[in-house]
This record gives C-alpha cells, structure tokens and sequence, in this order.
C-alpha cells in the first residue's frame, strides 16, 4: 500500500562542480592521473564529469590512495587503488607525504579517470560539472517520462521490515506502461545506483507522484528531467 504524505515544493538541486589542480596521461592503459579539488563525499566509480568549457567528458575509475601516506581522507562511496612508491631518500618520501597531506587538508585528492569518446585529458584549473546518470528507457518494462538523479549522496534509504538491511536510492523515475489500462497508471520507481528498481509506488496523476515524495526521500532535493532532455 502506497503512504501518501502532505505535498511539498519540489526545489531544483545545484549541478555539482570540480576544478581540476593538475593532469597526466598514464600511458600503460586509456587513463589519466588527475588531483582534483571538491567539497563532495568522495566521486563514485563511474562519475561522469564533463568539462564547461569545451563539452568532452571523463569517467572516474577509481581513487589513488598513496600507501606511504597515513591518514588520508576517505569517501565510503569511492573505489580505492593502492599505489605505492619507491623513493631514493627518506628525506624524498617525507616531503612526499607533506605534499599529499596538505593538498588533502585542501580537499585536493588524486583520481583515475577514463576519456570519453576522445583522448585528451582535463586542463589545469578547469572546471567539471558532475553530469547525471540518465536511466535507460524503460525500467521494469515501464516506459520512463520523468527522472531525477542525485548525485554524489542518495535521497535516502529504503529498509527492509526489521531495519537491518537498508539500500541506497539514487534515481527516482516516473513511469508508466504503454497499452496497458489501468485506474492508476503512473508509477515512481526507487532504484539503486545502478538504476534498479527497489521500490515502487502507483498514482493516478504525474503530479502526485512528484507531490507526494516521502520524507525518506529528501535528503537530497529532486531535480526532474524529461527523459528526452540531455545535460
């Protein structure tokens, strides 16, 4: 059974951004080293980031954590690579370590990211905005109008019946099924960050289903797209 809640503004959220400090192509495999600057709680495996100045995007692959470093900060959402290296003095690793300190006390931190469809790497003091991850069009054979995704942190969690096991909703979709009657024909899927489907709720209007988001849903504010649009 669906809960309804009393309707609230639905506010349109920020697109988050990062500046890049520096960049190097790795020549091994298609990835670039790059130290990037953000406030966010860590960029998840699979981030796209797209530049505002000349449109080409990147995927983030991982985080560099260095293991001659102690204490870096760390992001739950992230995926971590080790990497560990050689220095001919003591005196080299220590001013090492300090450097890797101080840019991480700035919220500077060291990723791997893929380019997208080309094969430059991001500018030094560039700008990415952190580009939302579109569902497919349909979701459980639903067909998806409306979308909102968001971000680096979830718009909450649903539990399950004891409240030992919760997952984390990313994306919400508006939906419905083409050809098929019904008295209440919209659906609002609550889906993982991979866009499966966890949860469902039936309305009988759009508006509804955006209206009446549960509360366990606004941790984050929801921006919706139609899923025709492009960022």
């Amino acid at each position: 059974m669906t809960s309804f809640y009393p309707p609230r503004q639905i506010i349109c959220h920020m697109i988050e951004k990062v500046r890049v400090i520096e960049s190097w192509k790795v020549s091994v495999r298609n990835e670039i080293l790059a130290d990037i600057e953000h406030s966010l709680n860590g960029l998840n495996s699979e981030t796209v980031l797209r530049s505002d100045l000349t449109g080409l995007t990147w995927k983030v692959v991982s985080r560099i954590i260095f293991q001659q470093v102690e204490n870096q900060k760390r992001f739950p959402t992230e995926t971590d690579h080790f990497q560990h290296f050689v220095f001919r003095s003591m005196e080299n690793m220590e001013k090492f370590r300090q450097d890797i300190q101080k840019k991480d006390s700035s919220g500077i931190h060291q990723y791997a990211i893929q380019p997208i469809g080309h094969g430059k790497k991001p500018e030094n003091g560039e700008i990415l905005s952190i580009r939302q991850s579109e569902p497919p069009d349909y979701l459980d054979g639903a067909k998806v109008v409306l979308w909102a995704w968001s971000g680096q942190q979830p718009f909450g969690f649903v539990s399950n019946e004891d409240g030992t096991e919760r997952q984390e909703i990313y994306g919400l979709a508006i939906c419905n099924y083409e050809g098929k009657v019904s008295k209440e024909p919209i659906y609002r899927f609550s889906c993982d960050i991979n866009w499966a489907v966890i949860q469902d709720s039936i309305y009988d209007t759009i508006e509804n289903a955006i209206s009446f988001l549960p509360d366990q849903y606004r941790n984050v504010a929801a921006n919706w797209l139609p899923k025709s649009g492009r960022i």
